[in-house]
């Protein structure tokens, strides 16, 4: 019995029309695949090729080889709008520009600190008040001859500050008191040039973002109302009928604030800029309660040097030059003197001082809890394997130095307010305001 040879089966007419179907939607498919995705999205583009039917696997495979014609429109859809979007939020355009800002930024914060000590050297001085105009422009220019010196000497007597404390004052004297107070406002001016003509220069380069650029030309016109808040101050020493011609506590609070907050505003931006990203995730699981406790570390620490703003324009520090004590008790006798009360905060010097202490010593007991407690979690870290210097050098950096504010700020009340050690109090307090700064950013930075 013989066997039969293999016949391939014959298609059928229902088949021979699909396979013709699939040859014509073959042809038709790829000049209309693009027309699918931009009018009835990627799926209906699909469907027309996937519901015919096809009798071969392996042919459906090759009729199908059109959907490569689809990975280029699909790559752009999913990566050029999310790139688009996370450029728009980077501080500039590369690296390289960031870097450059950003040491820009931080070496006008070192010219703002030096210009802060400068000015508590010129109060402290008593030289403030030698200049008795404000000419923004050509008050650069100093007096350059005899005439010239006569002819703000002459100014200067006309002023209260002469008249009732320095009329034994002669020329040379007056110079001294007026290089000082010269000095400072030169100082003032060059910070407006070193910061106004590379912002200039990194905007026509375009390395600026909208953001970025908008937020330094903000500190660049904060920086000249500073100027005008200053000369706002020192009017307010000029003005006649006071017992004892000095500014208003409160104008130098504000001046003395304002300073602050562009020279803090310029830190948190550089900072930003110089950010060691490669050590963003040194340290996991940080708790919240340690960024809280630093905002408040700084915001205890900038409460305390304003009061000590009022302290300074008060003169309150020669009153009491005795701790822990204040006369007869631990709070002085006259803390209410005034009417109505709350002008005791402001306008008492024995209540300014007061307040003053009980800050300070507020400020330096929660720098020592969150040492403490900051100690715990970075201790916890270290066991765990994890580098933990990227958050204990500001740590440990914050309270040493509050240790070191503290001790200056005794020092100069013991030692009845010398010049040299009540200047350098005070660049100790932006000094504290810097570390818990550079704290705050350093967590803000861990994820």
């Amino acid at each position: 019995m013989g066997v039969a040879p293999l016949r391939a089966p014959t298609k059928s007419v229902a088949q021979q029309s699909n396979a013709g179907q699939l040859r014509w939607s073959h042809s038709v498919s790829k000049v209309s695949s693009w027309k699918a995705l931009s009018h009835k999205g990627v799926g209906n583009g699909l469907n027309s090729v996937l519901v015919v039917s096809a009798p071969n696997p392996t042919a459906l495979w090759k009729q199908m080889g059109h959907l490569h014609y689809l990975k280029v429109p699909l790559r752009s859809l999913q990566t050029t709008v999310p790139q688009e979007e996370e450029n728009k939020d980077k501080p500039t355009h590369n690296v390289g520009a960031n870097r450059a800002i950003g040491i820009w930024l931080i070496i006008c914060c070192g010219l703002i600190f030096i210009m802060v000590v400068l000015g508590g050297v010129t109060r402290l001085t008593e030289s403030g008040l030698s200049i008795t105009d404000w000419r923004p422009v050509t008050g650069i220019i100093p007096p350059l001859n005899q005439q010239d010196w006569i002819e703000e000497f002459v100014k200067y007597k006309s002023s209260p500050e002469f008249k009732q404390l320095n009329a034994h004052m002669e020329l040379e004297d007056f110079k001294q008191i007026f290089w000082m107070e010269w000095g400072h406002r030169f100082m003032g001016r060059f910070i407006g040039f070193a910061f106004g003509l590379p912002l200039t220069y990194f905007a026509l380069k375009g390395h600026l973002n909208p953001s970025l650029k908008k937020s330094l030309v903000a500190f660049f016109f904060l920086g000249g109302m500073q100027g005008f808040i200053g000369w706002w101050m020192v009017k307010s020493g000029l003005e006649e009928g006071q017992d004892h011609p000095r500014v208003s506590q409160y104008r130098l609070a504000l001046h003395l604030g304002s300073a602050f907050a562009i020279y803090l505003g310029l830190l948190w931006t550089g900072l930003g800029l110089l950010s060691p990203v490669t050590k963003v995730n040194a340290l996991k699981g940080i708790p919240k309660t340690l960024k809280h406790g630093a905002h408040a570390i700084a915001g205890l620490t900038f409460l305390t040097a304003m009061s000590g703003a009022f302290v300074a324009g008060l003169d309150a520090g020669l009153l009491y030059p005795e701790l822990p004590y204040m006369g007869n008790g631990l709070v002085p006798e006259e803390y209410w003197d005034l009417q109505p009360a709350y002008k005791n905060f402001f306008d008492n010097g024995s209540a300014v001082q007061f307040n003053h202490r009980v800050l300070a010593t507020t400020t330096w007991t929660s720098v020592f809890l969150f040492w403490l407690y900051g100690r715990r979690v970075i201790a916890a870290k270290a066991l765990g394997g994890q580098d933990t210097t990227f958050l204990s050098r500001p740590l440990n950096s914050l309270f040493w130095m509050a240790n070191l504010q503290v001790l200056l700020g005794i020092t100069t009340l013991m030692y009845y307010v010398p010049t040299h050690l009540a200047a350098t109090h005070q660049a100790g307090s932006l000094t504290l305001l810097t570390i818990a700064t550079w704290l705050m950013h350093r967590i803000k930075l861990l994820k």
